[in-house]
């Protein structure tokens, strides 16, 4: 289904959200990647990245079944699926590697104990490039994690970061490190 003829999102989503998928789909537009969403949710980002024509092949994966149905109904392509799973313990030899890499407002819901297993997992999966976005603890009582905090997390991951931290919460975009 062309981009132009996608039906809008069904259900609000606040623009701090949306502007997690806007910034990076902007930048990807006009050249379809593959992409993996790690807690993908009712498929807001999905949509997005269709729209922008980012898509070439996704890979989605939530935990929540009603938000996996949810986002399966905006499926538009038989390259893209979603599965209901946990990111941690979903087999890796399932898992094919993806230009690009989206965990979006996830990380404040990571134990600490296991928030760099769960990173880690993202850059072993990410070609090119991967996308965190979490609420800084700081400024907000549903973050757990400071900027300090997350960059040095991401830093301790192998992530080179750019932080882009302009509202409720912030977006890192990060880049593997060179032989990665």
């Amino acid at each position: 289904m062309p981009a132009d003829t996608l039906k809008p999102f069904p259900r609000h989503i606040s623009y701090g959200h949306r502007a997690m998928y806007l910034g990076p789909a902007a930048l990807l537009g006009g050249t379809p990647s593959s992409v993996i969403d790690v807690a993908c949710g009712d498929g807001y980002g999905y949509h997005t990245l269709v729209r922008h024509n980012a898509i070439a092949s996704y890979w989605g994966i939530d935990n929540t079944p009603t938000e996996i149905e949810k986002g399966r109904q905006l499926l538009v392509s038989p390259k893209h699926t979603m599965v209901c799973g946990d990111w941690l313990t979903y087999p890796e030899a399932d898992l094919v590697p993806a230009d690009f890499v989206f965990c979006i407002e996830v990380l404040e819901h990571i134990p600490a104990e296991l928030r760099k297993a769960f990173v880690e997992k993202c850059v072993r999966f990410a070609k090119r490039n991967v996308f965190f976005s979490t609420p800084p603890a700081d400024r907000n009582d549903h973050g757990r994690l400071t900027i300090p905090e997350c960059r040095s997390l991401l830093w301790s991951a192998g992530l080179d970061t750019v932080v882009v931290d302009v509202q409720w919460t912030t977006l890192y975009v990060c880049s593997l490190p060179r032989g990665i």
